[in-house]
């Protein structure tokens, strides 16, 4: 399954990546792709995540966006 979301903060392909760790840490987490210029986060998973997973994960200079 494939989910969009959008993550504030990230300014440069090392926040991406800080972005990618995080979310990949997740158990439903196939893979993980951020897009520093869009602050778009694909992510391949089993089942949705919901926002509260995420925002546990992420590092506290990101945020998501709704």
């Amino acid at each position: 399954m494939k989910q969009i979301i959008h993550i504030g903060g990230m300014t440069c392909e090392g926040c991406a990546t800080s972005v990618e760790k995080a979310i990949a840490q997740l158990t439903a987490v196939e893979s993980v792709s951020a897009n520093p210029k869009t602050g778009a986060v694909t992510v391949m998973q089993q089942s949705p995540l919901q926002a509260d997973e995420i925002k546990a994960v992420l590092p506290p200079k990101y945020a998501l966006v709704d």
